[in-house]
Order: structure tokens, then C-alpha cells, then sequence
């Protein structure tokens, strides 16, 4: 067994820890990361001495200590049993008794002991466990024989036969407690007779908004094991001589690992969604380890599910390559259109996760129902709603933004009835409405009024007159030059009117036409206008 340290620094802050009383389920599944499996969680004690916590930063504990569960020798059952200042005395007697295994290692009696035990199958040879200790023994009694301690015992192959072995040690050879890990006596710590300073964390001055005199920075336990099989764990703390003086043992979040190899997968759906459409956009799986290889890392996986490979989904590989140097690989599944209606069908894959688990992927794919977006309806293009352009440009001249492929469609109407080219020249004071299609799905429209300025300065916009707008039979149109050509289109640009004129007064004949909105383009020799006339 081998105790390591993890230097990180706690600092300063306003905030505090909050404590939340829990199942025991509940709290090994919080400190158990997905390297391990877990079960057969007990408690002996007190269940208000267990809980779990958060705040674990900005109360002052190590940087990776933001939250997990805590085991103390004193009540949790308040949320607010860990806030500061430290010069809260935390003093209570549970009535609960010590802890055979702590009463043997400090060779005093223990009080108020808390245990929470499981049984725990690693998946590597290499078990670790990330915690902290604090007390309020701190700094008064230290090196003295009220020296609350703390143990992780292990069992299992490789270990003594009954309790165990603690796997918690300082680096002199000795389990936590306040006489092993501490910066002396009196508050400041004078540093005299200190042990592992190296290690503690003051705070009789209240620096860190917690309710501990003095705590341990992050610390490491860990062991050898063998793979696959099972351990029981059994995290402990007692009060030593009386039940006075709290203590506090920290467990992180995720921080009961075997460390090694362990290929994670993740499926990405397109959009954002759940499930894969035939024929649409492709999903990816993203297989990862926990950190760079010197060397490649291959391993096999096979693909099975209702699914068939070749018809409903593009072969997938049969081997995964995590390159050297890197944490992941990602590979793109692509669903095909068959067009037949199959319902959901499923792609499976299967590959060894860790030397123990097989881990199992499934991927939904959905018959193409005509939309490949799982909401059917999304964001309509981007653009300014009002858009001042010059005579003669289109709709395709109009500034829109766009998702990546989409098409674009426009409308001379808000219901989106009347569907008109890009090429419809732009009309002044008109609101043409835009939608784009993706994979045959239609957005909502985005509206965008239309003003429109002529070219050249000779036009003089006080001197055009037309009327009257709504017509029934003729329009008058008049302008201070002569206007030389009419033409008259409907909202899909087809021609039904078109006459040479030579005066700067035309009167133009629409009785022949159907009601509706029609594009009037009325041209001189120097430029041209277009305008929007409903005929009735």
C-alpha cells in the first residue's frame, strides 16, 4: 500500500459548504467513478454523522474538493453544519461508541464512531481514493492523547483475512489523525513539534470559511488489487478519550477509481436529437480513455442490433484505433434510405470498456418521414427585418444568414401560399417573406420589409404618380419623362402585359387580369421602376 499526495492549495472565499443528508445508496454512487462497481452499501452509526456536500471550494477545501460526502464525528443533519467561521466550536456527542479498529490503532478508547462500508469491484490492478481530514482538536490538542483519527480499510485478495488492511497512511508509516498530520501546537501553529506540516491546512484564525480549525490538504489511498474481483471498503472516523471536539473525513465526488485503462463511448446524435433519421444528417461516436498512450490502443468491437449493415447503415469498423499521443477517436455512423417504413430500428455495438466490463452502445434509427429534423420546425433564416436596396436587384441580393445547406424559399405572402422565385426583382415598399428547408424541413419566415432607390439620380420620386392602388380596370401612371415601356408580372415573374409607349401619361388596361398582386415595371430612357399594384 502506498500513500500518495495531491499538492493542490485551498483558498479564500465567501461562499460555504452545504451538507444534504441522503440515502447510503445514494452516497456511494456519488464517490464511486465509473472505473468501479458498487454495491452493498451499510451504515454503523449514527445516520445523522453521514451526509453528503457541496460548496467544497469556495468553503476553503482543495480545488478538486468541491463536493462529495463527509463522515464526522459530530451531527450533519443541519445544511449548514460545515459553514464557518471556524471559531463555531463544533462539540457533539452522538452517544454512539468508537470503532474497534481505531480504538487499536490509537490505543486509547473511541467515541462516536461512523462507518460506511460496500463491497467494490475494481477494473484495474490500481485502487485509489481521494480525501481529506479535518478536526477541531486542531491545534490545541495536538500531540496529545485526544488524537481523533480517521481509517479506509480494505479486504479482499491480497489482504489480511477478517478486518483488513487501513490503506490510509501517513508518510510515516501511521494512519490520519491530528497527531500525524498538523503544524504544532497554538493558534497560530508555531510550528514546533509539527508533523507533515507539509500536508495541514490552518484555520484557528478563520481564514477559510469552514467550521474546522485545521484540515489535511487532498490525500491519496491507494492499493493493489486484482482486477475483477471483489473488495469490501470500509471508511471510518472516531472521536479518541471523549466524545468532544468534532472531526471530519471528506470523500470526493468520483474519487474511489481504478486507475488505468478505460475506453468510454458516446453517442452524438445530429440536431442535438435522440435518434438517427434514414438519409439525413450522419451521428458520430466519440470512444475515449482517460488520458494519452505512448502507443496506439486498438481494440475489437461488433456490431449487431435489428438494423442491417450495408442497407440500413453505411459498415461500420470492426476495430477502434485510439491513436498515440491522443484520448479519443470519433467515428460517423451514416443511415441510408431504403425507403420502406421499418419503424425503429437499432445498432448495437458491443466492446470490452476495461479489463472486467464489456460496455454496449445502442443507436435509434428512425424512418425518413420527410423531415429530418427531430422538431420538424426550427429557427427561421437570420436578416434585417427592413433592407434598403437599389432598383433592379432581387431577392437573392437581399443579406441573410442561413443554417449550413439550407435552401431558401420565398414568399409574396404571410400565410407562405404564393411561392416566388429568388430572381423577382425588388419591389419598394414591399415585405417579402423568406423560409429555409433543410432536409425537407421548413423553418418559420422571417419577414423583411423592402425599400428600393433607383440607381441614378435623374429619377425624381415627387414627380411619379400611379393610381389608383387597389385597381379594378385602369391605372394611370404619369411621370415628368417619357416613359418609353410597360410591362406587367405576376408574383412568380411570368409576363402577361407588355407595351412600348413614347408619353409621359399612360393609361394601362388591366381588366383582362384575375384579382391578385402584380408587378408593374415602368421604364424610361434613363431607368426603370417597379411597383405593386392589387388588381380587384
Amino acid at each position: 500500500m502506498v500513500f500518495s499526495i495531491l499538492l493542490l492549495i485551498s483558498h479564500t472565499s465567501s461562499g460555504q459548504i452545504v451538507v444534504t443528508q441522503e440515502m447510503p445508496t445514494q452516497y456511494v454512487e456519488k464517490i464511486c467513478g465509473n472505473s468501479v462497481q458498487w454495491y452493498n452499501p451499510v451504515v454503523i452509526g449514527s445516520t445523522d454523522a453521514l451526509a453528503s456536500f457541496t460548496g467544497g471550494v469556495s468553503g476553503g477545501l482543495a480545488p478538486t474538493m468541491d463536493s462529495g460526502i463527509l463522515l464526522s464525528t459530530g451531527s450533519l443533519a443541519s445544511s449548514n453544519a460545515m459553514a464557518g467561521p471556524s471559531s463555531i466550536f463544533n462539540n457533539t456527542d452522538m452517544g454512539t461508541p468508537g470503532i474497534p479498529e481505531l480504538s487499536a490503532m490509537s490505543g486509547e478508547d473511541t467515541f462516536d464512531g461512523i462507518i460506511l462500508q460496500f463491497d467494490i469491484i475494481p477494473t484495474t490492478n490500481q485502487l485509489k481514493v481521494n480525501f481529506m481530514f479535518g478536526s477541531e482538536e486542531y491545534p490545541e490538542w495536538v500531540n496529545t492523547d485526544y488524537n481523533d483519527l480517521m481509517a479506509v480499510f480494505l479486504s479482499g485478495p491480497g489482504f489480511p483475512v477478517g478486518g483488513g488492511q487501513n490503506i490510509a497512511i501517513s508518510p510515516n508509516g501511521v494512519g490520519i489523525s491530528t497527531n500525524t498530520i498538523n503544524n504544532g501546537l497554538w493558534c497560530p501553529p508555531a510550528g514546533i513539534d509539527a508533523t507533515n506540516p507539509m500536508f495541514f491546512i490552518n484555520n484557528c484564525n478563520g481564514v477559510h470559511n469552514n467550521a474546522m480549525d485545521g484540515f489535511t490538504i487532498m490525500l491519496v489511498a491507494e492499493a493493489f488489487v486484482v482486477p475483477c474481483e471483489t473488495y469490501t471498503i470500509r471508511f471510518m472516523i472516531a472521536d479518541v478519550i471523549d466524545a468532544e471536539h468534532d472531526s471530519w473525513l471528506f470523500i470526493q465526488e468520483n474519487g474511489i477509481y481504478s486507475e488505468g485503462l478505460h475506453v468510454n463511448a458516446q453517442v452524438n446524435y445530429p440536431n442535438e436529437g435522440t435518434e438517427m433519421v434514414e438519409g439525413c444528417l450522419p451521428g458520430e461516436i466519440v470512444f475515449s480513455i482517460n488520458e494519452p498512450l505512448p502507443s496506439s490502443y486498438t481494440f475489437d468491437i461488433e456490431w449487431t442490433g435489428t438494423a442491417s449493415s450495408g442497407v440500413d447503415y453505411l459498415s461500420l469498423p470492426t476495430t477502434i484505433t485510439i491513436p498515440a499521443g491522443e484520448t479519443s477517436v470519433t467515428i460517423l455512423v451514416i443511415a441510408m434510405t431504403d425507403e420502406a417504413l421499418e419503424g425503429i430500428e437499432t445498432i448495437i455495438g458491443t466492446f470490452q470498456a476495461n479489463t472486467c466490463d464489456e460496455m454496449e452502445i445502442i443507436i435509434e434509427i428512425h424512418d425518413n418521414e420527410g423531415c429530418c429534423y427531430p422538431d420538424e420546425v426550427f429557427d427561421a433564416p437570420i436578416g434585417e427585418a427592413q433592407q434598403t436596396m437599389v432598383q433592379g436587384q432581387t431577392l437573392a441580393d437581399l443579406v441573410i444568414n442561413v443554417e449550413s445547406g439550407a435552401e431558401l424559399v420565398w414568399y409574396s405572402d404571410v400565410d407562405l401560399t404564393t411561392e416566388i422565385p429568388a430572381t423577382t426583382e425588388l419591389v419598394d415598399q414591399t415585405t417579402y417573406y423568406v423560409t429555409q428547408v433543410i432536409y425537407g424541413c421548413q423553418s418559420e419566415a422571417l419577414a423583411i420589409f423592402v425599400e428600393v432607390t433607383l440607381s441614378t439620380s435623374v429619377y425624381d420620386k415627387e414627380l411619379f404618380i400611379s393610381y389608383p392602388n387597389p385597381v379594378q380596370d385602369i391605372l394611370n401612371v404619369s411621370y415628368s419623362k417619357e416613359i418609353i415601356a410597360i410591362e406587367v408580372t405576376n408574383m412568380l415573374g411570368q409576363s402577361l402585359i407588355s407595351k412600348t409607349v413614347n408619353a409621359t401619361d399612360v393609361q394601362l388596361d388591366m381588366t383582362g387580369l384575375q384579382a391578385g398582386n402584380y408587378l408593374v415595371k415602368i421604364s424610361t430612357n434613363e431607368t426603370s421602376k417597379t411597383i405593386k399594384v392589387i388588381k380587384q
